[in-house]
């Protein structure tokens, strides 16, 4: 049977790629955090083997790789969403995941006495940040958050040492997701649930452009880059290909809902944070590995709300 590592596996990303990635007759061994949460991943991928291992403990590590000889790692731990009270607090916590809590896993995978032959990272949409749109891998990343800066020091890391590694690396940049079981923190999960209630939602910005990828479309392609024969340098861009303002997500929802108009709210526009459009080509996915995203964001949406009534309805 096909071994799987997912580092991150309590997550959002990692519940759905432990999923899929179980549909197809895999064996997963999620890695989580002493800390974390594991409801989503219980509710998701029962099947899953849990071992609860701090990031930094190298040693750890170490041994349940050698212990699981898995044919793929995959790392999708992060923190997009996070309150800290000032902007030195921000880097250092998002920091963490981003580069160093990765390049500890790389050590362990490139030192274990069996290492795998892939290793697959995750990384983001926001490391282009104000670059020139659409964003293509070539060109050069001009983020404007935190979150995206830390994020591209993990691709830029990669880069550099990815060739010295004794496997296979290959840096997906995604899209901003959506699915089931995602935080109502994010927009998208927030306009579901408060639409279906009948209460208001505040955009600041409706005209801001974002490529919004299903998850299991993200996990298909993470998946589809673990198993390719092919050469997988540099970043590939992971998305739909088809940018949406918020303001027209937010009329889309408010049809399949059937909500009123008058619950969506203009908020102020300065108040945004990050750039205004981040959008990209996905070209070298599908000349790489084949992939191209499947699920259109009106048809992705129509299911995910059918899914949020479904187990409302269980919940009464």
């Amino acid at each position: 049977m096909t071994a799987s590592i997912i580092i991150g596996a309590g997550g959002f990303l990692g519940s759905h790629l432990s999923k899929n990635l179980l549909a197809r007759g895999r064996s997963v061994t999620a890695i989580l955090k002493p800390s974390t949460n594991t409801e989503l991943l219980r509710t998701l991928a029962p099947g899953a083997e849990i071992r609860r291992i701090a990031p930094d403990d190298a040693a750890g590590l170490t041994r349940l790789f050698e212990e699981r000889r898995s044919n793929t790692i995959y790392y999708v731990a992060g923190s997009p969403r996070l309150s800290a009270e000032n902007i030195f607090d921000e880097v250092e916590a998002l920091l963490q995941p981003a580069m160093l809590n990765l390049l500890a896993v790389l050590r362990a995978a490139a030192q274990c006495k069996f290492p795998p032959p892939v290793f697959v990272r995750a990384g983001t949409l926001a490391e282009y940040g104000d670059a020139p749109t659409p964003h293509s891998e070539e060109m050069r990343c001009i983020p404007s958050t935190v979150y995206g800066a830390c994020a591209l020091c993990g691709s830029r890391m990669l880069e550099v040492v990815g060739n010295s590694m004794p496997f296979r690396v290959a840096n997906a940049r995604l899209a901003l997701m959506y699915g089931w079981g995602q935080s109502a923190q994010f927009l998208l999960p927030l306009m579901i649930e408060r639409f279906l209630s009948g209460k208001p939602v505040t955009i600041n910005d409706p005209d801001a452009v974002r490529d919004l990828i299903h998850v299991d479309d993200a996990c298909e392609a993470l998946i589809a880059l673990a198993d390719t024969q092919n050469a997988t340098p540099g970043p590939i861009n992971i998305g739909s290909g088809e940018a949406l303002s918020m303001g027209d997500a937010a009329e889309i929802i408010l049809q399949i809902t059937g909500a009123a108009r008058s619950l969506v709210l203009t908020g102020d526009p300065s108040k945004r944070t990050g750039s205004r459009r981040l959008e990209m080509t996905t070209d070298r996915a599908a000349e790489l590995v084949g992939w191209r995203a499947r699920i259109g964001f009106r048809d992705g949406i129509q299911s995910l709300i059918e899914e949020v009534r479904h187990n409302e309805g269980k919940g009464r």
